[in-house]
């Protein structure tokens, strides 16, 4: 009985590629999430926001814009208030949708529930707070890229569960995150209607 013998090294105890992909993604995810606030970000209950909101044409804004108020309730509670008088309201309650308008109530267009329904699931919100908890999602990390003529560094998260894949591109520079969105959290929204 001859046995052959190998001259090769045994196997190192490196990380496969693929796992250290999925580190790396993890670890840009991470530094996002501590830009925005850490825990107190991904703790958040209550968001409330205004400002002014605009409608593009090529990339380039087409209008003077319209006043909004928004006020949210982590994870599928959302009222969005519209003009200056606030007299069209958006309410969302998990997977229904009402307009408030001065003809009173109707439940939202189904067109327009099912696109602001896929864009709540793809929202950064959604994808650091929901995506990141659940099994099955794998991280890409896809490298580094421009966007709007800023460095960032390219992550994909894919949910087997959900469906879907998200290719966002995060911003390298911390500061630049946490300016990028403009979170402030309330105790309690003040206006009714969830």
């Amino acid at each position: 009985m001859a046995m052959a013998q190998s001259d090769s090294a045994p196997p190192s105890q490196s990380i496969p590629v693929d796992q250290e992909n999925a580190k790396k993604a993890r670890a840009v995810l991470n530094q996002t999430i501590q830009a925005l606030g850490g825990s107190a970000y991904l703790n958040i209950e209550d968001i409330s926001q205004e400002g002014r909101t605009y409608s593009f044409y090529h990339g380039r804004p087409n209008s003077l814009g319209i006043l909004f108020w928004r006020f949210y309730k982590f994870p599928d509670k959302e009222r969005i208030e519209l003009t200056k008088q606030r007299d069209v309201i958006y309410v969302y309650a998990g997977d229904k949708g009402t307009e408030i308008t001065f003809k009173g109530p109707r439940p939202e267009d189904p067109k327009d529930l099912t696109e602001y329904l896929r864009r709540r699931h793809i929202s950064l919100d959604w994808v650091l707070r929901k995506w990141l908890s659940e099994p099955g999602v794998a991280l890409f990390y896809e490298g580094q890229t421009v966007a709007e003529e800023k460095p960032v560094e390219q992550v994909t998260a894919a949910s087997a569960r959900r469906r879907d894949a998200l290719t966002p591109a995060w911003r390298s520079l911390a500061n630049e995150a946490s300016r990028a969105c403009g979170y402030h959290s309330a105790s309690r929204s003040n206006r009714p209607g969830w």
